[in-house]
């Protein structure tokens, strides 16, 4: 029993020391989103600058735009995260957007010292590409 409770509360901690690795500020360094139609949006194209923050498995997030002469809005969403064995799932409760797939967001992920880098895949092509760096 000793052994099972051990086994137990150390696959807990390892599940926790994976979203730790997440939680904080992130601001996005880069990425591409392919949308129904094949149609590539580049963010830094867009000028897209976006801030995300991670806590106790929330996350929200804001974006906006510097096309213009003032910053404009194209994005916000906040809701529940997961993050085990290189798997990240986003599940927005809020979000400025249609959901998509379901409203649960899975890409694969990994981060290497202050970047966290995300993909997303429908039907085995790459939807989604993030590169986001750690701000604290």
């Amino acid at each position: 029993m000793k052994k099972t409770a051990m086994l137990l509360s150390s696959a807990l901690l390892s599940m926790n020391v994976v979203a730790s690795d997440l939680t904080g500020s992130w601001t996005l360094m880069s990425g591409e989103y392919i949308d129904g139609q094949g149609q590539v949006t580049n963010y830094q194209k867009k000028k897209l600058a976006a801030t995300k923050v991670l806590s106790d498995g929330n996350f929200s997030f804001i974006t906006v735009s510097h096309q213009g002469e003032k910053p404009s809005f194209w994005a916000a969403g906040a809701g529940s995260y997961t993050a085990k064995n290189g798997i990240y799932t986003e599940t927005p409760e809020k979000a400025s957007y249609p959901l998509e797939d379901g409203g649960v967001y899975k890409f694969q992920y990994k981060v290497e010292g202050d970047t966290w880098t995300k993909e997303r895949f429908r039907d085995g092509k790459r939807v989604e590409l993030e590169v986001w760096k750690r701000l604290d």
